[in-house]
């Protein structure tokens, strides 16, 4: 990036390229426009030579072997980075990575899914890009940071009716009455507690024993980052009372299967 600043009759230019700075003082304008223009392109190319051989593909595979790990969100990170290394974007060399591949990704992706994953995705690679340029030097700049991130969808409320209530339970075969002994009975256990309770899905079926008390279960780690504690109303702690105790987790189900059964 260069900027052009006049210092009484003398004319400032200073270019800063892959992390690193230039600067010159001319008597013209015109001298320093040219200078600060040729000196980009002097360091770009000089920051393309020390850039691996590389795709963004094989710098997706490096962040998911060597960064991910060392998140909370470990699981889902990898998932994302193999399925985006797997689009057209994942086969581009690095030495050409620019923001018009960040531009056709996120529209392309944009037609694909809501623009709330996409935010997400796009946060995500420019974590990687960032690590890139700033550790690795696989990368001259971020790409990311000058390109407009989705924004992400206003939330949706949904409140169920007594009949809507009823027919998702008949369905998933829960009633009051018999043993809460099927997958589909236990995610009809996961739908009234949300109900009652307000949480999460994955604070649910990540809800273990250990953490349930009397009168409120405690989240040791939430989406946020903070731990909490949710009140159960007396509906809540009924629901709790009825499920087996056949092992650590409450509900006895995963995010995996709690989809699989939606689907």
């Amino acid at each position: 990036m260069a900027s052009l600043r006049k210092r009484g009759d003398k004319w400032y230019a200073e270019v800063t390229k892959n992390g690193q700075r230039k600067s010159k003082t001319f008597a013209t304008k015109a001298e320093a426009t040219l200078w600060a223009a040729q000196t980009e392109v002097a360091l770009a190319k000089e920051g393309a030579e020390q850039i691996p051989d590389k795709t963004f593909a094989d710098l997706l595979d490096k962040y998911e072997r060597e960064v991910s790990p060392t998140h909370r969100g470990h699981r889902w990170e990898a998932l994302r980075l193999r399925k985006i290394a797997r689009q057209p974007i994942g086969g581009i060399k690095l030495k050409d990575f620019s923001e018009v591949h960040v531009y056709q990704w996120r529209d392309a992706r944009l037609t694909e899914v809501s623009s709330s994953s996409v935010s997400r995705e796009f946060e995500l690679l420019s974590s990687v890009c960032s690590t890139a340029s700033r550790e690795w030097k696989w990368l001259g700049s971020n790409p990311f940071k000058n390109v407009k991130k989705p924004r992400p969808a206003q939330p949706r409320s949904k409140v169920y009716s007594d009949d809507e209530i009823e027919r998702i339970l008949f369905a998933l075969g829960y009633n009051e009455i018999d043993a809460i002994d099927t997958q589909t009975k236990r995610v009809g256990a996961v739908f009234l507690f949300a109900l009652e309770t307000a949480m999460r899905a994955g604070e649910i079926v990540g809800l273990t024993w250990g953490n349930v008390f009397d009168k409120h279960v405690f989240l040791p780690m939430t989406k946020n980052g903070t731990s909490r504690e949710v009140p159960l109303s007396k509906r809540a702690r009924e629901i709790i009372a009825r499920l087996p105790r056949d092992g650590d987790s409450v509900f006895g189900l995963s995010s995996a299967m709690l989809i699989s059964v939606q689907k």
